[in-house]
């Protein structure tokens, strides 16, 4: 049986998080500041084709940054000492074949010398699993698996 702290779980996943929210916004402060200093060409549309090009740059890592703060909000949102019975959002659920923390789309994570996937509710894995408990199994890609602890 696996013994992971589910408190340090969260704190590790919460400061990884954070600092990809600080490095995407970084990115976007930099991306702008470039933008914003490169001068006014004479080559006139090549400028601003260059310039169209900074800007969905920026776009994309505005999204990219709205994305990975909703999974920091997610992530903040879970109760890590709360007792659960059935796996709902902050489960960590233990099987023969895997680690899961049912909690924001990170994905696998080493922790503690141990495998954990970092799942989301609507993954299809945290779909099957939502509402399940200790002794329960499920079916995911053709391979059975038996529920052993719930946390």
């Amino acid at each position: 049986m696996i013994n992971i702290s589910k408190p340090e779980l969260l704190a590790q996943l919460i400061q990884l998080q954070t600092e990809k929210c600080q490095d995407t916004l970084l990115e976007v402060n930099k991306t702008e500041e470039a933008k914003n200093s490169d001068s006014k060409s004479t080559a006139g549309d090549k400028h601003e084709t260059g310039r169209a090009m900074v800007q969905i740059e920026i776009d994309k890592l505005k999204q990219q940054l709205h994305l990975q703060n909703q999974t920091l909000q997610t992530l903040r949102r879970i109760e890590p000492n709360q007792a659960q019975n059935q796996i709902g959002l902050g489960s960590l659920v233990q099987t023969k074949n895997a680690l899961y923390f049912i909690s924001a789309a990170v994905g696998k994570i080493n922790f503690e010398k141990e495998t954990v996937f970092c799942i989301s509710l609507i993954s299809p894995i945290g779909q099957l699993l939502l509402g399940k408990k200790e002794g329960d199994s499920f079916t995911f890609n053709g391979v059975e698996q038996h529920i052993i602890k719930v946390s």
